[in-house]
Formats: C-alpha cells, sequence, structure tokens
C-alpha cells in the first residue's frame, strides 16, 4: 500500500472539509493507495502528467482533492480546494495555478525532471 503525502496547506484546507467528505474522499484516497482507481477521480492532463482529482458535491458546494500518484510509492494531494457547485461553472485558473507551482516544487524536492 502506498503512503500518503500532503503539499503545502493541502492538508489544512482538506481537514477543513465537512465531515461528510472526509468519508467520501478517504474511502477514494485508500482505493488510490491500493493501486485502484476510484469511481470520484478524473484525470487532469491539462494541469499536468499524472494529476487527477477526486470530485464530491455536498450541499450545492463542489469539494475537489487534487493529486498524483506516478511518484514512487506515495499518494500526494497537491491541492484542495471548494467551489459554487452550480452548473457550468468551471474552476477558477487561480487553483490550476496553485496544482502547476506544487507540482513542480514536488518534482524539485523528488529530484524528478
Amino acid at each position: 500500500m502506498k503512503g500518503l503525502g500532503f503539499c503545502g496547506s493541502s492538508k489544512k484546507t482538506y481537514l477543513g472539509f465537512p465531515e461528510e467528505c472526509h468519508d467520501d474522499f478517504g474511502h477514494a484516497i485508500r482505493v488510490l493507495q491500493k493501486g485502484d482507481w476510484p469511481a470520484i477521480a478524473k484525470q487532469l492532463p491539462e494541469v499536468g502528467d499524472g494529476v487527477a482529482e477526486l470530485r464530491l458535491e455536498v450541499r450545492r458546494v463542489a469539494y475537489r482533492v487534487v493529486f498524483v500518484v506516478k511518484f514512487g510509492e506515495r499518494v500526494y494531494v497537491l491541492h484542495c480546494f471548494q467551489k459554487d457547485a452550480a452548473k457550468g461553472k468551471k474552476t477558477r485558473k487561480h487553483e490550476f495555478d496553485v496544482v502547476k507551482k506544487r507540482l513542480r516544487e514536488l518534482k524539485r524536492e523528488l529530484e524528478i525532471d
């Protein structure tokens, strides 16, 4: 089973999510750690190679946990955020900028090109 790592303030943000999120996200993260793909995950190739997100909606708020699993024996949570769950609402560019920055920092820390 893979380990789990959090980048930047992602753990603090994750812990601030409603309890309803913790059960579903926790289960999905355990699935990732076992090497499988959870139903609530979606690839984000436009953000970075191997980057994906877990997606939940609770009380008309969309919660996201962005992660990467391709580096060694860990699942790395790059960023967590919430947004309005209204149809057609796209994720703000700022959120993807944070993910890209943390991915670069993680690669540098792990000495990956």
